[in-house]
Order: structure tokens, then C-alpha cells, then sequence
């Protein structure tokens, strides 16, 4: 008897818990689902199979100012001769492009005039954990405004083909649609806008969701957004400097406790990490008090911090601490292609010459080396730092795998060399 009734108790008790705990993604769909807007985009005309037809286009986007203020992806707008927009409570707007930015895929377009206009609260992306829940908001196949639940699966994910590549990983349902919509916490608060998936081929050439949907953080699009409402277009920032992601041999080599920042290899001159003070060996640990997981994410947390903001950077030479402050600085890394490829190179004696290379780096993993003499890509020849930086800027990084030729000095002979840079993984 004394064991049902502790049973009967045990069942009360988780009852009342039930009830004392409304469904936790409720509140979240409750704040932030008016403020989500469909896009439709019209491209003017395509000929498909020899015929003229409309070139269309679906997406998400999320209000966040009451000046009708919209964020969405790059991608989702491209092209667009007109935009529209419909908010959940069916109005519809036509819509203006502010900017666009593909380098990250943040766009910003406005409904102009003033309306009474939902509006979602921005987060701090900088603050999520793994495993933390989440819910993603969008018109995903052109269903209409759909809601999906999931998790954080993965942070500083370095995947993707934007030049900025630091995204949110979520296994929360994302398809062809949900392009431009908000990732938000169970507070309602917008932490990153959707922007592509991976998964097997669909018939219509996309992806098929697979659990697998990433996410810009919303730190990035609030600064990208800031740069394309004040001046439209976004401003790029750079260090100047030719990096390698730690690993356990760095790490180990340098005694460092964790596997987490970046060691640099080269110091461009007249940059701004010069002026600063870094070095070649130093190992970059943290910007401000957010930990450097790798240097796309110290790409991204530069980009955040917005054009002319002074930055502390924690800085560890030869295993003692050197901070050095830097301040962001305005306009595009000059030598951002030779970045992405991992190695840097000088004018030498009217040669092209690389003078240092990125450990486990697309130039690395072809064999180049330093000391090598670069003459052409692919068919182009090249006589100096500024036509190979011309070359290889032409190269479509996502999809294009460029062949370099040149020699390299073995005891008083010249050997020819070739070597197939591949950034698309």
C-alpha cells in the first residue's frame, strides 16, 4: 500500500512539474515569428530549354528596426530588379535594397515610410554554447511561415563558399526557403540568420535538408549591417598577416595548455598588425576576452568590431604573454587571395618569390615552399607580386582549383614545379 501511494505521489508530483513548465519553445515562437517577413524577388526574365520565362526568386528575412530595417542573405536578393516582402500578418510591402555583402551573405533591405512594424531583438552570438537550444523561423519550399526546433550542434563552423566563413551549425529543419531567417534562443532573441544547408542533391539542383543547416552569427550582421546602412556597402578589415590554425604539434611546441588560436608566419609589411607590434612566431589567443578558435573565426571577430575600433589581442611570444592593441583598419587585405591560399610572397630580383607558407594550407598541401619562384597560373605569366595577385584574384575560390608553375632551386640547378591550390573544401 505504502508502494502505490509513493507511486500515486511520484505521478502527482511530476503532473504539477508539467504544468509549472510551459512548453520552452513557445516563448521564443511567440517573440520573434511577427517580425519574420517572406521575400519574393523578381529577376526579370531567363531563357530555359530555349524559352523567355520569369526569373524568381524565395527567401526569408527578419525586421529588426522600426524603420522597417530587414535583415536577409546576399544571396536570397541577388539580381533583384523588385522586391516584396509579407509579414505573417499577410500585409505586403514592396522593399528597397540597402546593401549587400557577399563576401558574408548579410544583405539589409527596408520597407520604406514609417509602420507599425514587429521587431525582433538581436542576441549575442559570441555567447552560445553547443547543445544550447534554439528555434529557426522562415518559408522554407514556399510553405509559408514554418517553425523548426533544434540545437547548437557546432560553433566557428569553418565550412561553406563566403569569403567570411564562420557559421552557427544547427540541426534544427532548414530547406531551400528559410534562406535569410533568424536562429533564435528560447528567449526569442535572434542569434544568427540561416543561409545555406548541406545534404544530398535535390531534383531541382539544391540540397535536402539533412541536419545539417548553418547560420551567420548575429555579431557578424549586426556589424556587416552597420557598414551597409551608414555607407552602403560593407567595410572589409584585415590584419596583415600570413597565419596557421594550432594544432597538437604547435601546440605542443609551444607549450601551449589548449589547442585553440593561431600562430603567424608572416607579417605584411605597413599593415596594421605591424604597426601593432605582432611578430612572426606569435601565437594570437583571444581578441578582447572571446577565445580565437581558428583564423576564420579571428577574421570574423575582427569584422564585428567594425572599421576604425581598437582592439585588445592576447598574444603569447616565444611562451610568455605579449598583448599588443590594434586598431581595425578600413579596406580590404590587399593580399587577402594569397590568405586564402596560405602563403605569402615577395618581388625578388624580378621574380616572384614565396617566402613563407601556412602549415596544412591549400599552398602547403600542394608543396610549395618557401623559396619558390612563381612564373604563371595556368596559362597567365607572371612577373611580379601584383600580376599573380591579379591571376589568382580572377579564380573563383569555391569552385576553382588554380595551377601554378615556377621552379625551385635544388644545389646550382633550377627544377620546374606545379602545384593545384585547392581552397573549395
Amino acid at each position: 500500500m505504502k508502494r502505490i501511494a509513493w507511486g500515486l505521489c511520484l505521478g502527482i508530483a511530476l503532473a504539477s512539474s508539467a504544468l509549472a513548465h510551459p512548453d520552452e519553445y513557445l516563448l521564443p515562437v511567440r517573440r520573434v515569428r511577427p517580425s519574420v517577413v517572406f521575400i519574393s524577388v523578381d529577376k526579370g526574365m531567363q531563357v530555359v530549354n530555349g524559352q523567355s520565362v520569369p526569373n524568381r526568386g524565395l527567401g526569408s528575412g527578419v525586421i529588426v528596426d522600426r524603420d522597417g530595417t530587414i535583415l536577409t542573405n546576399a544571396h536570397v536578393v541577388e539580381g533583384a530588379r523588385t522586391i516584396r516582402v509579407q509579414l505573417e500578418d499577410r500585409r505586403e510591402f514592396d522593399a528597397t535594397l540597402v546593401g549587400a555583402d557577399p563576401a558574408t551573405d548579410v544583405a539589409v533591405i527596408r520597407i520604406p515610410g514609417s509602420r507599425d512594424l514587429p521587431v525582433a531583438a538581436m542576441g549575442d552570438s559570441n555567447a552560445l554554447e553547443v547543445g544550447q537550444k534554439v528555434v529557426a523561423v522562415g518559408n522554407p519550399m514556399g510553405l509559408g511561415f514554418t517553425v523548426t526546433t533544434g540545437i547548437v550542434s557546432a560553433i566557428n563552423r569553418s565550412t561553406g563558399s563566403t569569403e567570411y566563413r564562420n557559421f552557427i551549425q544547427t540541426d534544427a529543419a532548414i530547406n531551400p526557403g528559410n534562406s535569410g531567417g533568424p536562429l533564435a534562443d528560447l528567449e526569442g532573441r535572434v542569434i544568427g540568420i540561416n543561409t545555406f544547408i548541406m545534404g544530398a542533391r535535390a531534383p531541382n539542383g539544391g540540397a535536402q535538408s539533412a541536419g545539417l543547416g548553418f547560420a551567420i552569427p548575429v555579431n557578424l550582421c549586426r556589424s556587416v549591417m552597420e557598414s551597409l546602412v551608414e555607407g552602403g556597402i560593407s567595410s572589409r578589415t584585415y590584419l596583415g598577416v600570413a597565419l596557421t590554425d594550432i594544432d597538437q604539434t604547435i601546440a605542443r611546441e609551444y607549450g601551449l595548455r589548449r589547442i585553440e588560436g593561431c600562430r603567424v608566419d608572416a607579417v605584411t609589411p605597413s599593415s596594421p598588425a605591424q604597426a601593432a607590434g605582432v611578430r612572426a612566431q606569435d601565437v594570437l589567443l583571444r581578441v578582447e576576452d572571446v577565445v580565437i578558435e581558428n583564423s576564420q573565426h579571428l577574421r570574423a571577430l575582427l569584422a564585428e568590431h567594425g572599421v576604425g575600433a581598437r582592439v585588445r589581442l592576447a598574444v603569447a611570444r616565444k611562451g610568455e604573454p605579449a598583448p599588443v592593441s590594434i586598431t581595425v583598419a578600413l579596406g580590404a587585405d590587399p593580399d587577402a587571395v594569397f590568405t586564402t591560399y596560405g602563403f605569402v610572397v615577395e618581388d625578388q630580383g624580378g621574380k616572384v618569390r614565396v617566402t613563407a607558407v601556412s602549415m596544412d594550407s591549400p599552398a602547403s598541401k600542394a608543396g610549395l615552399q618557401a623559396g619558390d619562384a612563381l612564373e604563371a597560373v595556368g596559362n597567365v605569366a607572371v612577373a611580379s607580386v601584383a600580376e599573380l595577385r591579379g591571376a589568382l584574384s580572377r579564380v573563383d575560390v569555391a569552385r576553382d582549383r588554380p595551377r601554378l608553375r615556377g621552379s625551385r632551386r635544388e644545389g646550382a640547378a633550377d627544377r620546374a614545379i606545379y602545384a593545384v591550390l585547392d581552397a573549395t573544401k
